[in-house]
């Protein structure tokens, strides 16, 4: 824009010379245009700038990871002229699953028109993210004068973990819907044990409406089959590449793991009580044995953050004691434990468990963490291929 300004007054000063040189009408007529016509372009702009709108076809969206969707920007001209042009500047992901940042969409649009730019891709990690537009500048015909639009439409967007399906044959399934015998073995009941407050994930069937409509707030039932859990799944979400992508791809394939040995517990009929950090990194404990509790973990896991190391497996078992104790069978997400940590786990919160599995998604191990393990005949180690996970978690489980 500089530049335009630089070129204007360059010829303003022109106009202003030759007007004063040759005396006559018609660079007297010039001079006087060109000092007229930048206050005719504001006007102009600013009727631009009242009638302009932008849009965004979606506001919120609840994808799985790797699933592709669109994403219309919408530029509205409600004026009488055209508007050119119209500079936006926003975050869109692209069909390769990155986010493509501060990409510069330029659009003009006829009196009363409409400009669309539509971005159809994925994104490869799970999380939450803002798509949309950052910034937009709408300019005079010129290009000396601009106005900043301040109200820019984004959209929220969720991206879940992939759903894995484990059976004998370690389908991998990238659709929502259940498979048959998921959808069999889950159940409703209208008993309950227990309430809670509502969380994000939960059916709105199972809300308690007379204490809801009595507290002011929505509460929803616990069922009260299986209370005891058949086993105990601690997830550690840290990573030592917590800044980095390759820790987003081993918290990705750990959550991924751990929702499918859930999923297949409870399609067993048993009961997962999952210990895990929460969204603001507290930590949470589900007894999972309906596919609403299911669910409601399938959302949770979808905003987990990668933690740094010094929020580790320790503190996950240590709050997990009682859930440990009651279960027997202990499984352990982690990207990779120290030989100190599950020596102490081992003598404290592990001490009852009669089985424990541990899936390591780093294949690095401090020294002393093999003879460790092989001195407890309790534990079985498995890897977590981040590139096949169904087929790693079915050989270490099922062979």
């Amino acid at each position: 824009m500089i530049k335009y300004r630089v070129a204007y007054i360059f010829i303003l000063a022109l106009s202003v010379v030759f007007a004063a040189a040759y005396e006559s009408k018609l660079t007297l007529v010039l001079m006087v245009s060109l000092f007229v016509l930048p206050l005719i372009s504001f006007i102009l702009l600013v009727c631009a700038r009242l009638t302009i709108k932008l849009e965004i076809s979606r506001t919120n969206i609840f994808t799985a990871k790797q699933r592709q969707f669109p994403l219309a920007v919408r530029v509205k001209n409600r004026f009488i002229l055209p508007i050119a042009p119209v500079k936006l500047t926003g975050v869109f992901h692209d069909d390769d699953g990155n986010l493509v940042r501060d990409k510069v969409i330029t659009a003009s649009v006829m009196p009363f028109g409409c400009s669309e730019f539509v971005f159809d891709g994925f994104l490869k990690y799970r999380g939450e993210y803002v798509l949309g537009i950052t910034e937009a500048y709408i300019y005079d015909f010129l290009g000396i004068f601009r106005f900043r639009l301040k109200k820019l439409p984004v959209c929220h967007v969720t991206v879940a973990p992939r759903r894995l399906i484990l059976g004998e044959n370690g389908a991998l399934c990238d659709e929502e819907t259940d498979s048959l015998r998921t959808q069999f073995t889950f159940f409703e009941n209208d008993t309950f044990s227990a309430v809670r407050e509502y969380a994000d994930g939960d059916s709105l069937r199972r809300v308690h409406w007379k204490l809801s409509a009595k507290q002011d707030k929505l509460m929803v039932k616990q069922s009260d089959l299986n209370l005891s859990s058949s086993a105990a799944i601690i997830i550690d979400t840290s990573s030592e590449y917590a800044d980095d992508i390759q820790g987003q791809c081993e918290i990705d394939a750990l959550l991924e793991a751990a929702l499918a040995v859930s999923r297949k517990i409870i399609s067993d009929g048993s009961t997962a009580a999952c210990v895990y950090h929460d969204d603001a990194e507290k930590i949470e404990a589900v007894a999972a044995q309906t596919a609403d509790d299911f669910e409601y973990l399938y959302r949770k896991f979808s905003v987990i953050p990668v933690l740094s190391p010094e929020t580790g497996l320790g503190e996950l078992i240590s709050t997990g004691t009682d859930i440990i104790r009651d279960s027997g069978l202990a499984f352990i997400f982690a990207s990779q434990i120290k030989t100190e940590t599950l020596k102490t786990a081992l003598e404290g919160g592990l001490a009852p468990c009669t089985g424990i599995r541990i899936f390591l998604v780093s294949e690095k191990t401090d020294e002393g963490f093999a003879e460790l393990v092989n001195s407890d005949n309790r534990i079985k180690v498995a890897h977590i291929d981040p590139e096949n996970i169904a087929a790693s978690l079915e050989a270490a489980l099922f062979e």
